[in-house]
């Protein structure tokens, strides 16, 4: 059969006036489960939203000349055109330290293929911002399955730990500043939730800790401090944790002139305070040529 599929065979008009939404869709996603390229053939083609999840395949758009896709939506943000690998849903809670410089992991993921992304997350805070809390995360490309270990084709950048739930009680009361005992650490810029008072259920992120003093700040500028005041006997948990998620990637080309109307964004999954346009999530060895946003 032919290498080519054409958007218009599926119903897409690209007249500048008909929602294209669904036509897009669908070819997009027949293109790819049979290996073939879609072609869109010059127009302006209006959508509310398309987003095509094809994990472990090549997403492969190729235009046909000045090819214009504009988004309707309303809020003009959330409905975005996005082409993305596959984010297997169950993520796993790894139960061992991750060294700087390590090259493999206990696999945890019997599904797991060569060439398939793992991506870990810890619980360790290195900042916050209007957005909320950042910590550290770092994402692996499986080169090798083994003995029940995985191996990756690059190194852990810094040190992913574990530890057990300890639960840790508040000495002093305040909501930026609070003192701790039970927690005898150098590492402890860590997330904590609270168990018991006021922040029961609340989770937020120790900004800095001093030892020394057994005392905790929780970032003030960007509004990450307790919601109500921490009371003297009030405690919380504390554990050092590594999330593990398996993703099966897409390989995504798109070969223009195609113009968006807003901006191009790469491996930004959430979407958040992004305006309409093109998002490329958990893609490998992909090619974007002469885009225009």
């Amino acid at each position: 059969g032919s290498d080519w599929l054409s958007v218009k065979d599926f119903g897409a008009k690209g007249d500048g006036q008909t929602d294209d939404s669904d036509a897009i869709q669908q070819a997009i996603k027949t293109a790819t489960g049979s290996g073939q390229t879609l072609y869109f053939p010059s127009g302006v083609y209006c959508y509310r939203e398309v987003n095509v999840v094809a994990g472990r395949s090549t997403i492969s758009l190729k235009s046909g000349g000045n090819v214009t896709f504009f988004n309707t939506s309303n809020n003009g943000r959330t409905e975005t055109f996005v082409l993305s690998g596959e984010r297997v849903a169950k993520s796993m809670m790894l139960r061992e330290n991750l060294v700087k410089g390590t090259t493999t992991l206990n696999n945890p993921f019997p599904n797991a293929q060569v060439g398939d992304l793992i991506q870990l997350r810890s619980n360790r805070l290195l900042d916050t911002d209007s957005r909320g809390k950042w910590v550290i995360g770092q994402v692996f490309r499986i080169q090798l399955i083994k003995d029940g270990k995985l191996y990756f084709g690059n190194s852990v950048v810094e040190d992913f730990s574990y530890s057990a739930p300890i639960t840790i009680t508040a000495t002093s009361t305040g909501t930026s500043s609070v003192q701790f005992s039970g927690l005898d650490t150098n590492d402890g810029t860590y997330v904590i939730t609270g168990l018991t008072g006021a922040n029961a259920g609340v989770s937020r992120g120790i900004f800095t800790w001093d030892n020394s003093t057994k005392t905790a700040t929780f970032d003030t500028v960007w509004d990450q401090v307790w919601p109500k005041p921490v009371a003297k006997g009030d405690t919380f948990e504390f554990q050092r944790s590594i999330e593990a998620v398996h993703i099966k990637p897409a390989k995504v080309e798109v070969h223009g002139p195609f113009k968006f109307m807003a901006d191009l964004s790469v491996n930004n999954p959430e979407r958040l305070n992004l305006r309409t346009g093109l998002h490329i999530n958990y893609a490998i060895d992909s090619a974007v040529v002469d885009i225009d946003t």
